[in-house]
Parts: C-alpha cells; structure tokens; sequence
C-alpha cells in the first residue's frame, strides 16, 4: 500500500512538472544532436579515409571496431553518450530534489548545480563505463573465438544468405554468451541506481558511491530489475 501511495505521488508530481522534465530531455538530445554526433561522424569519417578505402564491408566494420585503432574510437562514442545520459538524469533527480522541497524549478540554477557537480559526475560515468567494460569482455572474447573457429572461412554474407548448419550453430552459442552477459549487466548495474541520488543529494565521493549503492540495494536487486 505504501508504495503503491508514493509511486501514485510521483505521477502526481510527473504531471504538474512535466513540462521542466521534457526541456531536460530536449537539452540534452539537442546537445546530442548538434554536437556528439556531428563530432563522432567526423572521426569515423577520418578514420575510413586513413584506412584508404572508400567504404567498408560489414566484416570490415566488425574488424575495425574489434582493432586496437577502432576500439578506442568505439569506446570512446560509448563514453560520450554514457556521459550525456548521466547528465540527463542527474539534472531531472536534482529538479525532482528541488520540486520535492518545495522550489521552483529553474534552468539557470540547474546548470549552475550541474557544473559544480560536473567533476564527481564525470568520475561516476568513467567507472561505471570501466566496470561495464570489464564485464563485457570476457563475453565478448568468446564470442569473438566462435565467430573465429567457426563462421570466417567466408564472407559473413555467404552465411547469412546460405545459412549452413554451422551458422545456426554459432549464432545460437553467441546468444546464448550474450544473454549470460546481459543477466550479469543487469545484476550488476541494478545496484548502481543509488549513485546518482548519493553524489548528488549526499554529497558521498564518486569513489565510494557505487559500492555504498551496491549495499544499500543488495535485498531489492530482483524488484529493480522488473522494474
């Protein structure tokens, strides 16, 4: 019943105040638009004209990204976009904090809250990507072995036109890896949902704040999970 009462007054509050939420939203995608994309579509540009080829195969796109040149470039327009959503929701929980306390909310005040906290926010979304990362690898690698052992004796094409068994095979392998990685990604950053409400409203430091998260939200992974 509580918590049936506190999500119907987070609607509630949603509803009065949608309006400050949507401009966040629209901030930052405009943001996104006119400036991570346009920067991002340059470097890979750059680097298919570096490469001396005009245009890439898929097999060639899947090697670039796997290569020590494109891998950075790959992990580097992940981290770009982890920072834009970080941002994000650290400025609607910061409007919520404020509507919550009884203040209007104002765009100004928001980005001046956002810049003093630019430091920390920074330090959370570069652990959470390197901790993403780390998880991801080991998953990656295997499906990386079996594309290897079994469908690059051809062009990716061949196997996805013919479809031999062997192709079956190795797709279902891959999802199967990729499924485990997703369950472990989603354990994991289930108890990563308290970071953002600690640096921002506790002032706890970026070093600490993911395993204080991890703690205080071990008894409800399952639930925020569903959620």
């Amino acid at each position: 019943m509580r918590y049936q009462k506190e999500f119907r007054r987070i609607l509630e509050t949603f509803r009065l105040n949608w309006k400050a939420f949507l401009g966040i939203h629209v901030a930052v995608n405009v943001f996104s638009l006119l400036v991570l994309t346009p920067l991002i579509t340059i470097v890979l540009g750059w680097l298919v004209l570096a490469s001396g080829q005009t245009a890439l195969t898929d097999e060639d796109i899947l090697l670039f990204a796997l290569s020590p040149t494109g891998f950075p470039v790959i992990l580097m327009s992940a981290a770009l976009y982890t920072m834009a959503v970080v941002f994000e929701l650290a400025a609607m929980i910061t409007a919520s904090w404020q509507i919550s306390a009884g203040q209007p909310v104002s765009f100004a005040r928001l980005g001046r809250s956002m810049l003093g906290k630019f430091w920390p926010l920074f330090r959370l979304a570069a652990q959470m990507i390197i901790r993403t990362i780390l998880i991801c690898i080991p998953f990656l690698a295997v499906c990386s072995l079996v594309f290897h052992l079994f469908v690059s004796e051809f062009d990716i094409n061949y196997y996805l036109s013919a479809r031999p068994a062997v192709f079956w095979w190795a797709g279902g392998s891959t999802l199967i890896v990729l499924l485990g990685m997703t369950g472990v990604l989603l354990r994991v950053s289930s108890g990563w949902v308290l970071a953002l409400p600690l640096i921002l409203i506790n002032d706890v430091s970026p070093a600490s704040v993911l395993g204080l998260s991890q703690s205080t939200t071990r008894s409800m992974r399952f639930p925020i999970i569903m959620i």
